[in-house]
């Protein structure tokens, strides 16, 4: 049997483009964790009959108690972290593992990255749909059910019930391959004034500026016209070449019916969804200026597909610099593709060596 049932078996290269696909999506941002991506120390929880039903856990305290706390199998036990290492929480051997061995198969410990997704299971109903169970079999249904099979909490301090409660919080707070902030918003009507939440501003311009995940971009209009900006370098670059505003300035200028809304995204992103929505280069607010379309990569000022570098700031030339571009970008879509057929290749090659020296 094929793939999904099909009738044949899909080539090499179907598999590989599904692959590299399936490569490329990523979890979501955990909504647990604070918008800078840090530990919350008080987090909902589901519970169970040792701590009770609901309340809260430190996601903190349960990070260090995952970390270090030999608790589970006999003494000497093993920490939480010794199977469920890594961003993934598996270290992708199988279980079950016993202090000093385990049995090194090419399968994996539960993954725990999307642990708060499964909440939701119950054994008492039986017309219940949503949820999934906890364990390797699924047979668990909350949390706290999987953490009273195997695991000593009753010998920290307290006996455990709160400790237990820190775990559930820590594990329902597990990073994922996205920044916690990615997508928060707010946007500003009134230059920082009543209405506007300027703290929330100024927290986004941070996290943006300490993060390497994240970026920040600002929309909004002026003029009438549409604009973007991208934060660079502690200020605002435009759509519009040479425009650069301090983060006070862009807020001074927000006001109703020019309301400017600042979005954190991927840091790769940031510029394409800011200020180059097609990534020819070409600014949006210099192609709207300009009469080109800025939702389409082979509509630019002065076309010359074959300057593409440096990035964001042609120079004129088709030289090393863009030859270095192409060969860095080989088998990619992009402004490489030159010809516009899906894939950096040598036909593209053939058409910047032909165009060799200044743009005409």
């Amino acid at each position: 049997m094929a793939l999904q049932g099909r009738d044949g078996q899909i080539t090499a290269a179907e598999m590989a483009s599904l692959q590299d696909y399936v490569a490329s999506l990523t979890f979501g941002p955990n909504p647990n964790r604070n918008i800078d991506n840090t530990l919350r120390t008080a987090v909902a929880i589901n519970g169970g009959v040792v701590t009770g039903p609901g309340g809260t856990g430190n996601a903190q305290a349960g990070q260090n108690i995952f970390n270090t706390a030999q608790i589970f199998g006999a003494p000497p036990g093993l920490a939480c972290i010794n199977c469920h290492a890594g961003p993934a929480g598996t270290n992708n051997r199988v279980d079950i593992p016993a202090p000093g061995g385990a049995e090194p198969q090419n399968r994996k410990n539960s993954p725990l990255r999307d642990v708060y997704r499964k909440v939701g299971a119950s054994k008492a109903s039986l017309a219940g749909n949503r949820g999934f169970g906890f364990d390797h079999g699924g047979d668990e249904f909350t949390m706290q059910d999987l953490l009273s099979i195997g695991f000593r909490f009753n010998t920290l301090p307290g006996g455990g019930t709160q400790q237990r409660r820190d775990v559930e919080a820590f594990m329902l707070s597990f990073g994922t391959d996205t920044h916690a902030g990615i997508g928060q918003q707010v946007t500003a009507a009134n230059a920082g004034g009543a209405g506007d939440d300027a703290a929330r501003i100024t927290q986004l311009i941070n996290i943006a500026t300490q993060s390497t995940q994240v970026g920040l971009i600002a929309k909004g209009t002026r003029n009438g016209q549409p604009r973007g900006w991208m934060l660079l370098g502690g200020s605002f670059a435009g759509d519009v070449t040479g425009e650069t505003l301090a983060p006070a300035a862009l807020l001074a200028g927000a006001a109703a019916g020019s309301e400017v809304t600042y979005t954190l995204v991927p840091e790769a992103a940031a510029r394409r969804m800011g200020i180059d929505r097609d990534g020819d280069n070409a600014l949006d607010g210099d192609e709207i200026a300009a009469g080109t379309d800025p939702a389409d990569p082979s509509s630019f000022p002065g076309a010359c597909p074959w300057d593409i570098a440096p990035f964001g700031a042609r120079d004129g030339q088709v030289n090393g610099a863009d030859l270095g571009l192409v060969l860095s970008a080989w088998g990619l879509p992009g402004i490489t593709d030159m010809n516009g057929d899906g894939v950096t290749n040598g036909a593209d090659l053939g058409e910047l060596l032909a165009h060799w020296g200044a743009c005409p």
